[in-house]
């Protein structure tokens, strides 16, 4: 028989620890040999008041809203105005109009024409 060749030798499985490849302060990545970090926690009343400042500043932005809602509402109706002025403006005709200032015009010497009739 030949030489045998010799194995290296590994540590025992209970010795051996993986290197951490990730941020400790991480504490979705860390692991669970890692000490958790003491956070202070704000006090109910300092959340409410964020809670409340966060409130505030949804009613000024819903206000806003309301305010460019009426202001698109009242543009929307103003141009409904004209193009249904326009539309019966072209309805009627160029002589349409002429007839019926001609017809607010006459309307008194008509009247009087009849009176004397």
């Amino acid at each position: 028989m030949g030489p045998t060749k010799a194995r290296p030798v590994s540590p025992p499985i209970s010795e051996f620890s993986a290197p951490i490849t990730f941020a400790r302060d991480d504490a979705s990545m860390s692991d669970a040999t890692a000490t958790p970090e003491v956070k202070a926690h704000p006090s109910l009343f300092t959340r409410l008041r964020v809670v409340e400042a966060e409130l505030h500043t949804l009613k000024a932005l819903v206000a806003d809203l309301k305010e460019d809602h009426e202001a698109l509402r009242e543009d929307r109706d103003e141009w409904r105005w004209r193009a249904e002025y326009l539309l019966a403006e072209a309805q009627k005709g160029f002589f349409g109009r002429w007839g019926e200032r001609i017809e607010a015009a006459m309307k008194p010497f008509a009247r009087r024409l009849n009176a004397l009739i």
